[in-house]
C-alpha cells in the first residue's frame, strides 16, 4: 500500500464514524475497517504512527480527544481476535468477510499448520 492508499483508508475511515445519525461507535467503524490496521502494522508502523495518522485526519474518541496509542493497540487487538483475523481457526468459527480477511486467515492457518509440523517432526527426531 502506498502512501496515497493509505491516506485515502483513513479518509474512509474517518467519514465512516459519520454516521446518518449521528457518530458511529469508533470500535464498530474500526471493525468495518480493520483491515486499514492489518496493512499498516504489517508495513511496519507503530502504533504511536497510527495514532498520528489517525489524528492528523480528525479521528478521535466521543468526546473529541485524540485516541492514543496504547488505546489503539488495544482497540485493534479486541478486533482483530473477535473477527478471528489472527486467531487460530476453529472448526466453528465464521468465514471471513472479506478476500483480504479470508487470505489473512488462511495465512494463518497455514503457518500454524508448518509450525506443528516443524514441532512433531523435531519431538520425533528428539525420540
Amino acid at each position: 500500500m502506498d502512501k496515497d492508499e493509505i491516506n485515502q483508508r483513513v479518509v474512509e475511515f474517518a467519514d465512516a464514524l459519520q454516521g446518518p445519525l449521528g457518530r458511529m461507535p469508533l470500535e464498530k467503524v474500526l471493525r468495518m475497517h480493520i483491515m486499514i490496521f492489518h496493512h499498516l502494522r504489517q508495513a511496519g508502523a507503530s502504533w504511536r504512527q497510527i495514532a498520528a495518522l489517525m489524528a492528523k485526519h480528525g479521528v478521535t474518541r466521543k468526546d473529541g480527544q485524540p485516541v492514543d496509542a496504547t488505546q489503539w493497540a488495544a482497540m485493534v487487538s479486541r478486533s482483530m481476535r473477535s473477527s478471528s483475523i489472527t486467531a487460530a481457526p476453529a472448526t466453528h468459527s465464521k468465514p471471513a468477510s472479506t478476500p483480504i480477511a479470508a487470505e489473512i486467515h488462511s495465512s494463518r492457518r497455514n503457518d500454524i499448520v508448518r509450525s506443528r509440523m516443524r514441532r512433531a517432526s523435531a519431538a520425533r527426531s528428539e525420540e
